[in-house]
């Protein structure tokens, strides 16, 4: 399980889109519309590694 605390929330329709520092690195989560984060609250967050997309930091280049 990652805690991490919400910096940008985007509505997309279907979706919502956060960005969570994580270390030097920043994820963005894609939740379901029901998922009410917003800006500086702290999630518990469990990664779905079945569905989940990795890309390179440096490339941009999707690994998985």
């Amino acid at each position: 399980m990652l805690e991490a605390k919400v910096s940008v929330v985007e509505p997309t329709g279907a979706d919502i889109l956060l960005r969570l520092p994580l270390g030097e690195q920043e994820i963005t989560a894609r939740v379901g519309p029901k998922c009410e984060g917003s800006p500086g609250e702290r999630l518990a967050l469990r990664v779905d590694m079945s569905r989940a997309v990795l890309f390179d930091a440096e490339t941009e280049q999707r690994l998985a």
